[in-house]
């Protein structure tokens, strides 16, 4: 049952125009009451094929919600809805008729009596007679005051729900360009509609937050692999330089190398000296560690950066080391120069 339901979503998905999807469960509901609707075929087929339509091109689905609503709407525009109950019947036998006399007259509910209509040249038959029900609403007033003095008629929750919902349903679906009709058929249309649309966004939404969390996962794994890469790995002064190669501000106790300290690889444009000449400013385009300034996260060494380049700050550098500014920018050397070689 799924397949068939995936299946026939992606052929209305495929074949409705957009631009009529949000104006079909209008459509939907308005047909049933059509004259043309007069079969079982079109008044229930066709409102079904309409609504789920609407509901597959806009939201990627077909709401069952949707399609019991259309349902309801194509049986309450059928003849049955319409059918009067007990008590309705009873009002309508117990009242005053409401008929036009040949002469044009009518005969109002008011009129008490058998003599009223005797008087009346009848030549057309009463409301009363030939739909109760529609007589009922007719004399809203006089049916509540009829129910309230004949407790004994029972009217079952069936029987409220045919009389305040179908019955001025039937009445509205089949008269469509009527003040009724349009308020039953845009009501109706317009909670369909409102559904499918509120589908339509979550479903956006759940796309925007899954692309998120996709951007958040590689960004993890990115982070992860560069912290593995950092700290499973060693090196020293030596590695980096070659022996006899080492800067001077980077070696300790009188000249000899400690291998412990780590090392830097400089490939950027920034020189490896421990201090920046007044008034000029370092080129740090090509990217490179700084070992110059007087104090770390005081932002006293001036530089050129270039868009789209990412600076790393002195925590990072030092972490990446596991302790040591040197390895940590050894190691950031090797990623960037490993990196670059990919792009």
């Amino acid at each position: 049952m799924g397949s068939i339901k995936k299946k026939l979503t992606k052929t209305l998905r495929k074949i409705t125009p957009k631009e009529i999807a949000p104006i079909l469960p209008f459509i939907a509901m308005a047909i049933p009451g059509m004259g043309f609707a007069s079969n079982a075929l079109l008044r229930y087929g066709l409102p079904q094929l309409l609504t789920a339509a609407g509901s597959a091109r806009q939201s990627g689905d077909i709401s069952l919600m949707n399609q019991a609503m259309a349902l309801a709407g194509s049986y309450a525009a059928g003849p049955n809805a319409a059918a009067a109950t007990d008590a309705q019947n009873a009002f309508a036998a117990g009242s005053p008729q409401t008929t036009m006399t040949n002469s044009g007259a009518y005969v109002g509910p008011t009129a008490r009596g058998p003599a009223n209509l005797a008087a009346a040249n009848i030549a057309t038959p009463s409301l009363a007679a030939t739909n109760p029900a529609a007589f009922a609403a007719n004399n809203a007033k006089d049916y509540t005051a009829f129910l309230k003095n004949n407790p004994n008629i029972e009217r079952s929750f069936m029987d409220s729900f045919r009389e305040n919902i179908l019955q001025p349903a039937n009445a509205g679906l089949n008269d469509p360009f009527s003040k009724k009709g349009l308020m039953t058929i845009g009501g109706a249309g317009a909670t369909m509609a409102t559904t499918d649309y509120a589908k339509k966004k979550e479903n956006e939404m759940e796309q925007e937050n899954e692309e998120r969390m996709g951007f958040i996962g590689d960004y993890y794994d990115a982070t992860e692999a560069m912290k593995d890469y950092f700290v499973n790995q060693e090196y020293s002064l030596e590695d980096v330089y070659g022996k006899g190669n080492i800067p001077s501000f980077l070696l300790a106790n009188g000249g000899r190398v400690n291998k412990n300290m780590g090392g830097i690889m400089n490939t950027g444009s920034i020189p490896q000296t421990p201090m920046v000449p007044q008034g000029m400013q370092l080129d740090g385009r090509g990217g490179g560690f700084i070992p110059m300034g007087a104090q770390e996260k005081q932002d006293d060494v001036p530089a050129m950066l270039a868009k789209n380049e990412f600076v790393m700050t002195s925590d990072a550098v030092r972490a990446a080391g596991g302790g040591s500014v040197e390895k940590g920018a050894q190691k950031m050397y090797d990623l960037m120069n490993q990196l670059e070689a990919q792009a």
